[in-house]
């Protein structure tokens, strides 16, 4: 049996039993070899995949956090926090430089319906952010004016008026308290187009002046909580006598 080869020596020996018990071991240690490439392969994909995703600003719409209506006393404690409610259209800015976009509250792309806010998202000195705010029209006395807005003819151009951050260059700030959404807000707004909405610790004050104005009312929140979609949110919004009689038939505008 001399200069045969081990698998030849071995069928020899014992037959062809032993010889597919080696051509069964060749063939698992060349799976075995496979499946480490493709692990080590995957592994590597994996990491590639992440850290290119990670370089990459991914914006799409969120859907918005909606304040309820209640016929309730306005919160008193310092857990809450109270800001002005203007009467406009509810706008999703989405910050990316020339590729900036925005969105009403239902999701449709308003970009083109008003480039001048567009053109302002795009100076952000941000790589990425999603603001939250209302898109508002003010009449010769920097009051709101909804119908200039309803009819596109503003007195004084257009603005939005920014009360919640939901992302920043590529960070999810949806988890975050409200009241850090809301600093981090105030630090990349320039001014004028874009404007920072204050908010008051003492609601009942706010709501006595929102009447002396004839303004919409008030949004009450917790300062604590994070961005939540819809009635979830638990902004409660309380609107003014004055301004509740004076657009009673507002209903109509939106039948025809």
């Amino acid at each position: 049996m001399e200069g045969l080869g081990p698998a030849r020596w071995c069928k020899h020996l014992v037959g062809p039993h032993c010889f597919s018990v080696l051509r069964l071991k060749k063939l698992a240690a060349l799976q075995l070899t496979a499946s480490c490439s493709v692990a080590i392969s995957t592994r590597f994909a994996s990491r590639l995949c992440s850290s290119y995703i990670a370089d990459v600003p991914r914006l799409s719409f969120i859907p918005i956090a909606e304040p309820r209506f209640v016929d309730e006393p306005i919160p008193t404690s310092a857990d809450w926090l109270h800001e002005p409610k203007l009467d406009g259209f509810r706008l999703q800015i989405h910050a990316k430089g020339p590729r900036s976009r925005l969105y009403s509250r239902e999701g449709h792309d308003f970009t083109d319906r008003y480039p001048s806010i567009a053109a302002a998202a795009a100076r952000l000195v941000v790589t990425t952010a999603v603001i939250d705010g209302e898109l508002v029209a003010c009449d010769v006395n920097d009051q709101p004016d909804f119908y200039a807005l309803l009819l596109n003819k503003p007195h004084q151009g257009l603005c939005v008026w920014c009360f919640d951050l939901l992302e920043v260059d590529g960070r999810d700030l949806k988890r975050e308290p409200l009241w850090a959404r809301k600093q981090a807000l105030a630090e990349i707004l320039p001014g004028r187009t874009l404007r920072y909405l204050e908010h008051f610790d003492d609601g009942l004050a706010l709501l006595a002046d929102a009447e002396r104005r004839n303004m919409e009312g008030i949004v009450s929140k917790r300062r604590n909580a994070r961005y939540l979609a819809g009635a979830r949110c638990g902004w409660r919004k309380t609107k003014t006598a004055a301004w509740r009689e004076a657009n009673k038939d507002r209903h109509k505008y939106f039948e025809r």
